[in-house]
């Protein structure tokens, strides 16, 4: 529902800027913000149901092979059928989302390697069932460069989870690997936002 109402948003704002009578240049940029906006969470939604959808079919082709080996040839079929259901969804979720919009998003100059918590020398960030990497590098994709490790992850964090330190290795424009480190009784890094190509 959620997703069908942002394209409606969409739809309208488009209408909008055609017709013939000229908005404010104060309304217009608060529109124009808002689209901006709005596209983000679709490109990051989009993102998230293909992932779910990878992960799915590659699960179903594991269990396919399975039965195929077993000779259930009748449950092979009906997961074969389903897996092309999941694919024709695919397209079905593209064409929600709609081709025309211009939803594609530019790459961020700013490349998360590697998102990491410890307890003194022992890394611990594999206990946690999140993407790291993913979740900071949609933050920048926002526009949000400051991480407060303790309120970001907290959600993901399974029940008595500790950690003494936090880190965030990245680089800018493909350049040299860049380490910050989490400090303070909060855990926080701010990763300057990059400066505007000359």
């Amino acid at each position: 529902m959620r997703i069908v109402c942002i394209v409606a948003v969409l739809m309208g704002l488009n209408l909008l800027s055609a017709e013939e009578y000229k908005l404010p240049p104060a309304v217009q940029k608060k529109i124009d913000s808002h689209q901006e906006e709005v596209t983000k969470i679709i490109q990051e939604a989009k993102k998230d149901i293909q992932d779910s959808q990878d992960k799915m079919i590659k699960a179903l082709e594991k269990e396919l092979k399975a039965e195929t080996r077993k000779g259930h040839f009748n449950n092979a079929m009906a997961i074969t059928e389903l897996i092309e259901g999941l694919k024709k969804q695919d397209e079905e979720v593209g064409s929600i989302f709609g081709k025309n919009l211009n939803i594609e998003m530019k790459p961020s100059r700013i490349k998360i390697l590697k998102v990491a918590l410890a307890d003194g020398d022992m890394e611990k960030q594999g206990q946690i069932p999140h993407d790291l990497i993913k979740h900071v590098q949609m933050k920048i994709g926002r526009g949000e460069y400051v991480f407060n490790f303790k309120k970001d992850f907290a959600p993901y964090f399974p029940k008595g989870f500790t950690f003494t330190k936090g880190w965030i290795d990245y680089s800018l424009d493909d350049g040299p690997k860049v380490y910050m480190e989490a400090k303070g009784a909060d855990f926080v890094v701010t990763i300057p936002e990059p400066l505007p190509k000359e």
